[in-house]
């Protein structure tokens, strides 16, 4: 998969602007210092970007100025959009406000036209600006170590920059056969997971063999987001609700939350 920066999709070539993911980062600052009496203070800053599907706006979130690629295509694959292998190529713009999916030539994308809805998130200003059907189907299950999970909750644990600057981001990591490949930051903690499974579809990781982790409470709709992308245990630091426990059950997701690096709770699992 390509990602490419200022791109005219009229004139210019893939390979001449295929530059890879993780050097794909913008120049816009994460945070911003502040003096308040004599302290000096570092304040998270909030980003906005549009996300398009095939020159269609689909989604306009509030996010961390990071990962801004990885964000946009981890949130289509999240949310049933479309399949990771539909994937052609990625353009962000040097400001980081418009982030532009490519499918391929021969997958047709559908998306009714639908009043503007806000988006279940901790961000304040996500919207859903089209009309999707989700997909999920039932997961096939992976044997987890408990070793990994406790390993996964000391990485959080140990604070990551933007978290120890400012206290006011969440985290995600990616763990793929027991090592922990990807891990990000933003203002919502369903960026960061997005961020992070928009870096292993750009990789080409099979979603369906790795474990995710978030550092937030573990509601519904992030449980929704690892059944869609085919992710089979999710692991999370804070408490599931009911409703969440349910879909993973229903959608046969290995559930893991109240993750330290010396302890957790299962609320739902299939291997014996």
């Amino acid at each position: 998969m390509n990602i490419l920066s200022n791109f005219d999709e009229k004139t210019a070539t893939k390979e001449v602007l295929c530059v890879n993911h993780r050097a794909s980062e913008n120049q816009i600052s994460e945070s911003m210092t502040f003096t308040t009496g004599n302290t000096e203070r570092e304040l998270s800053v909030e980003h906005g970007m549009t996300i398009y599907v095939n020159e269609i706006p689909v989604y306009s979130v509030a996010c961390s100025p990071t990962k801004l690629a990885e964000l946009a295509v981890g949130r289509i694959v999240s949310e049933g959009m479309v399949n990771p292998s539909d994937i052609d190529k990625v353009y962000l713009c040097d400001k980081g406000i418009n982030a532009k999916i490519f499918l391929k030539e021969n997958v047709k994308f559908e998306a009714g036209r639908s009043e503007i809805s806000r988006v279940a998130t901790c961000c304040t200003d996500n919207k859903c600006l089209v009309s999707v059907e989700q997909e999920k189907k039932k997961l096939t299950h992976i044997i987890w170590k408990s070793e990994e999970i406790c390993r996964l909750a000391a990485a959080m644990e140990e604070k990551l920059p933007l978290y120890s600057a400012t206290h006011a981001v969440h985290s995600a990591f990616l763990m793929h056969n027991g090592n922990i490949c990807y891990q990000a930051e933003d203002i919502g903690r369903h960026n960061a997971l997005d961020k992070v499974i928009g870096m292993a579809v750009i990789d080409g990781m099979e979603l369906s063999e790795c474990i995710l982790f978030s550092s937030g409470r573990v509601p519904v709709d992030m449980v929704s987001k690892a059944v869609t992308a085919g992710v089979p245990v999710f692991v999370g630091k804070g408490a599931p609700t009911a409703q969440a426990v349910d879909m993973a059950k229903e959608y046969g997701l290995t559930l893991i939350c109240n993750a330290r690096k010396d302890s957790f709770n299962v609320y739902s699992d299939f291997l014996e």
